[in-house]
């Protein structure tokens, strides 16, 4: 039957906080994974060692949630940067170069895990190079949009440079 109007109602206010927080949700339950899979599933120490070498780490036993975090925080930060999407830029090209690296940098993440974990028949080292070349083009896109944000920083319209009055936001009793 699916969800109706006054449902939805009800719903709402406890999605827009969940989808608030998902980050930190998220790094929360990866450091939780971590520390359970550290301190109770791992075996990569034998049980009966005299010391522990130094700098010594224990691999944990399942770390599928690591690139699951990392492809949601790379979404978010493409997200964010998404959000410029209809900003004023000096030129149309910069607008279009704005917009195609925002969405590199939102879309590749997602494909550089999705891609090989869907297509399992791609053998091991074509899936190496998949993911060499999307950390590349990544790591372009980002250093893009570092740059263009440098750049946009010399065409600053006039209302840039007003003085807040910072009072008129502080709540007064």
């Amino acid at each position: 039957m699916g969800f109706t109007f006054f449902t939805r109602l009800i719903v709402l206010p406890f999605l827009i906080p969940a989808f608030v927080l998902s980050p930190i949700i998220i790094i929360i339950s990866a450091i939780t994974f971590t520390f359970y899979d550290v301190m109770f599933t791992s075996s990569s120490f034998p049980v009966d060692a005299s010391h522990v070498p130094p700098y010594y780490t224990p691999r944990p036993k399942s770390s599928w949630y690591y690139p699951v975090v990392l492809t949601f925080l790379c979404l978010v930060v493409g997200g964010i940067h998404c959000a410029g999407w209809n900003l004023t830029f000096p030129t149309d090209t910069q607008r279009d170069l704005w917009r195609a690296a925002s969405l590199a940098v939102t879309i590749i993440p997602f494909l550089s895990f999705a891609i090989p974990a869907i297509l399992k028949s791609i053998p091991k080292s074509q899936r190496t190079v998949i993911f060499v070349i999307s950390v590349v083009a990544y790591v372009a896109a980002r250093v893009f949009l570092v740059a263009q944000a440098l750049a946009l920083l010399r065409n600053q319209t006039p209302s840039a440079f007003l003085a807040v009055d910072w009072t008129k936001f502080v709540p007064h009793v």
